[in-house]
């Protein structure tokens, strides 16, 4: 049966009609669809000041309201991306961030704090009366005094933590290596009531309530 030019006429049309229905919908999609807008947070450290980050903002619909730990503070900065920043939680545990535009949520996410895991370590495991012992530790809450206890009871000694030297924030735990040759420690002599025993030594943060101990011998001789 031979095929008239009319009826491949309308083959042709209807293929094209086909096709025209397949690409528009993705070629309208590419072009006019904004990526999604979201919320991000990095490297997310308790007690810390840290960049909230809220990106893909359609300005034109008005100002925005972040909504962080308790705080919401309004956005009028006529710009796609905006950067907040807000000082997280020292209390670990899961914390929903979230954004509003017009009394509608336009994002969202969650934030695990990690919790605060203390570790000190003393120059010396014995010594003599007399001896100082130079402690060095991590995760304590950045900016908060640490104090250290022997015996469970207050010496005078205390030491305010940092960003970095004797007493520090480090994610990791990992104890630092070195100091600056100036960088003042948290310095104990061991006194004559010591002698011939074993004590426990405790450094605590007054604020965050974290501690870690360690003992030490001090010799009777």
């Amino acid at each position: 049966m031979k095929t008239t030019r009319s009826a491949v006429r309308l083959q042709f049309a209807a293929l094209i009609i086909v096709l025209l229905a397949v690409l528009a919908p993705a070629t309208s999609a590419g072009a006019g669809i904004a990526a999604p807008t979201g919320i991000s947070v990095w490297d997310p450290q308790p007690g810390y000041r840290r960049t909230v980050n809220v990106y893909n903002v359609d300005w034109s619909k008005g100002p925005i309201e972040l909504h962080a730990f308790g705080d919401t503070r309004k956005y009028t900065k006529a710009l796609d991306f905006y950067r907040a920043t807000l000082t997280l939680p020292t209390k670990s545990g899961l914390y929903l961030l979230w954004a509003t535009q017009g009394g509608r949520r336009i994002a969202e996410n969650y934030l695990w704090v990690p919790t605060l895991n203390p570790q000190i370590q003393p120059s010396i495991w014995w010594g003599h009366v007399g001896d100082t012992v130079t402690f060095r530790g991590t995760s304590y809450r950045p900016g908060e005094m640490v104090k250290l206890l022997v015996n469970g009871v207050a010496t005078g000694v205390t030491f305010r933590a940092g960003n970095s030297g004797p007493f520090y924030y480090e994610n990791q735990g990992q104890l630092q290596s070195d100091f600056l040759p100036d960088a003042p420690t948290l310095d104990y002599v061991l006194p004559e009531r010591l002698r011939g025993t074993s004590a426990q030594f405790t450094v605590v943060g007054t604020e965050s309530g974290v501690r870690n101990s360690v003992w030490i011998t001090t010799a009777s001789w």
